[in-house]
């Protein structure tokens, strides 16, 4: 209600392009220009990171989706042109 920062969670190497939120699972992702995705842990009280993805070295992502009628699939798209479809709970 203050607008007061409670925390941070996560770090990227360059700027953070893109959030996802999957409520059923409780995870959140993050994904940005250093080709990095991080899944977080929301049951965590510190949503801790639970592992981190590279699906590729080159590009970053500009955008991240959970399917709404697959809920363990999510969809990121690469500034390359590519887009890769991740299972969250295993990367």
């Amino acid at each position: 209600m203050t607008g007061e920062i409670i925390g941070c969670i996560g770090t990227h190497k360059d700027s953070v392009e893109t959030i996802a939120i999957n409520a059923p699972l409780q995870i959140a992702a993050s994904a940005g220009m250093d080709s990095i995705i991080n899944i977080y842990d929301l049951k965590d009280v510190n949503c801790a990171i639970k592992f981190t993805i590279e699906p590729t070295q080159f590009g970053g992502f500009s955008r991240l989706l959970f399917s709404a009628c697959l809920p363990n699939v999510m969809f990121a798209a690469s500034t390359l042109g590519d887009m890769f479809l991740i299972d969250p709970r295993n990367g």
